[in-house]
C-alpha cells in the first residue's frame, strides 16, 4: 500500500455530488453507512486495480517472469496499438438512427418535473403505497359466512374506488393547473399523457399488489404434495393438546335435507364466489378519470383500464382456484363422518308403516326406543359440533340437533302409539 499513490479526493467528492441530497424516506443512519460501505469498496478496487497494473507492466518482461517463478500468464493484457479492434463498429445509418432517437426522446419524453414529483410524494404520504383493495383476515380472526366475507372484500374495494376517484383526483387536478400556468401550449398534451401514464402505473400497482397479496393468503391454506388431512385426523386431532388447528376463514353449515346430508351452501357456488373476488377489484377499479378533464379535452377521458384477460388476473384466478378446489374436494368429505345415521332420514316413514303392523310386540318396541336413544347419546358424545377442516370451518351443531330431534320425533310417535294401543285393549 505504501508505493501506491492514494486516490485522489476530488474523485470522491465528485461521486459524492452525485448521490441525491434528499433521500427523505432513507434514515440518516442508513444513509450514512451505505457511503461508507460505498466508499471502502471504491477504495478497495481502485488499490486491487492499481496493484494488479503494476504486475500486469512486471510480468510484460520475461527476465522477472522468470526471476518470480511464473512460467505462464492466462489472458495477458494488450499493449495499446499492438492489436485489432474487435468491438463493433458502428456504420453511417446506424449513428444516422442514433442520432434520431435521441431527437426524438429530447423533444417527447417529461423530466420528472416537480408536478410529477408532487403526484409521488401525495402516492408516498397518503400511504396509498400501502393501501390495499382487499381486507384479508389474519390467522388468529375468527372464521365468517362466505357472505360476509365477501361482504368485507367488496365494502374495502369501494371504500379505495371512492378514495381514488375523488381525493386523488382532486389532487392531481390542482397539481395540473398550478403546472400547466408554467408550460407552453405545445407541451401541454405530452405533459398531461405523461402524467396520466403515471397516474396509471400507479394505479396498476395497486391492483398487482392487492392481487397478489390475495394470492398469498390462500397459499397459507395449500397442503404440500396435496397432504390435506382427512375429517377424521381432524377429529382425533381435536381431542390431542400437543396438536395445532387448522386455519380457517369461511364458515359452512352441514344440514339434514330430506333424503340426505348436505351443505347449506353450494360448493360450486363458494368457489365462484370466491374466485371472483379478483375480477371485482378489476373492475371497480377501471375508468378513474384522468386529471385533466377537468380543464381541457383529451382523447381518452380514462386512466388505462385493467382487462379481465390481463396475464396477472388470469394467473391468480387460475392459482386460487386450484387452492379452493383442493380445500373443498377434502372438505366434501365431511358428509361422511354422518354415513352411519343416514338411516334417520328415511326411518320415520319406516316406524309409520311399523306401527300400523299389529299385535305389538312389547320387546320389539323397546328395542327400537332404545336404539334411538342409543343413537342421541352417540350424538351428544361423540359426533362434533365443527370440524375445523382446513379453509373451512364446518358447523356441524345445528344437524345434530336435528338428528336428535328426529330419534326424539320417532320415540314420541312409538310411545303415543303404545299408549293408544293399550288404552284400546284395555277398553
Amino acid at each position: 500500500m505504501d508505493v501506491i499513490a492514494p486516490i485522489r479526493q476530488y474523485w470522491l467528492t465528485h461521486i459524492i455530488e452525485l448521490i441525491p441530497g434528499d433521500l427523505h424516506y432513507v434514515e440518516k443512519e442508513r444513509i450514512e453507512y451505505m457511503i461508507d460501505s460505498m466508499l471502502n469498496e471504491i477504495n478497495k478496487d481502485y488499490f486491487d486495480s492499481v496493484r494488479k497494473s503494476i504486475l500486469d507492466y512486471i510480468l510484460k518482461d520475461e527476465a522477472e517472469m522468470k526471476r518470480l517463478g511464473i512460467q505462464q500468464v492466462l489472458d495477458q493484457t494488450i499493449t495499446w496499438g499492438d492489436d485489432f479492434y474487435k468491438g463493433i463498429e458502428p456504420d453511417e445509418e446506424w449513428k444516422h438512427n442514433v442520432m434520431m432517437a435521441r431527437m426524438l426522446m429530447s423533444e417527447n419524453l417529461c423530466i420528472c418535473s416537480q408536478a410529477t414529483l408532487e403526484l409521488m410524494r401525495i402516492w408516498r404520504e397518503k400511504d396509498y403505497y400501502q393501501t390495499l383493495l382487499v381486507n384479508l383476515p389474519d390467522a388468529a380472526d375468527p372464521p365468517v359466512p362466505l357472505a360476509e366475507f365477501n361482504s368485507l372484500q367488496k365494502r374495502q374495494t369501494d371504500n379505495v374506488r371512492a378514495l381514488l376517484g375523488t381525493e386523488w383526483s382532486k389532487s392531481a387536478g390542482d397539481i395540473l393547473r398550478e403546472e400547466l400556468d408554467n408550460l407552453d401550449k405545445d407541451q401541454t398534451k405530452n405533459f398531461c399523457d405523461s402524467v396520466a401514464a403515471l397516474m396509471s402505473t400507479q394505479v396498476r400497482d395497486l391492483v398487482t399488489r392487492s392481487i397478489n397479496k390475495y394470492v398469498e393468503f390462500y397459499k397459507r391454506f395449500q397442503k404440500p404434495e396435496g397432504a390435506y388431512p382427512s375429517p377424521e385426523e381432524i377429529i382425533n386431532r381435536e381431542y390431542s393438546p400437543d396438536e395445532d388447528f387448522e386455519q380457517t376463514f369461511i364458515i359452512l353449515k352441514l344440514e339434514k335435507d330430506k333424503d340426505c346430508i348436505k351443505f347449506g351452501e353450494d360448493q360450486m357456488q363458494v368457489q365462484h364466489d370466491l374466485v371472483k373476488v379478483i375480477l371485482f377489484m378489476v373492475e371497480k377499479i377501471n375508468q378513474i378519470p384522468r386529471p385533466d378533464l377537468g380543464f381541457r379535452n383529451p382523447e381518452q377521458t380514462h386512466l388505462w383500464d385493467i382487462q379481465p384477460d390481463d396475464e396477472i388476473v388470469q394467473a391468480a384466478m387460475k392459482d386460487v382456484k386450484e387452492i379452493i378446489m383442493e380445500n373443498l374436494y377434502i372438505t366434501c368429505k365431511v358428509i361422511n363422518v354422518y354415513d352411519e345415521f343416514n338411516f334417520l332420514l328415511t326411518e320415520r316413514e319406516k316406524i309409520v308403516e311399523f306401527l300400523e303392523i299389529k299385535p305389538y310386540d312389547k320387546a320389539v318396541f323397546l328395542e327400537k326406543i332404545t336404539k334411538y336413544q342409543d343413537t342421541i347419546t352417540k350424538i351428544r358424545e361423540k359426533m362434533p359440533f365443527e370440524i375445523r377442516m382446513s379453509m373451512f370451518l364446518v358447523e356441524c351443531e345445528a344437524l345434530n340437533d336435528s338428528l336428535v330431534d328426529e330419534c326424539n320425533v320417532i320415540i314420541t310417535l312409538m310411545l303415543n302409539k303404545a299408549a293408544e294401543y293399550v288404552q284400546i285393549e284395555i277398553s
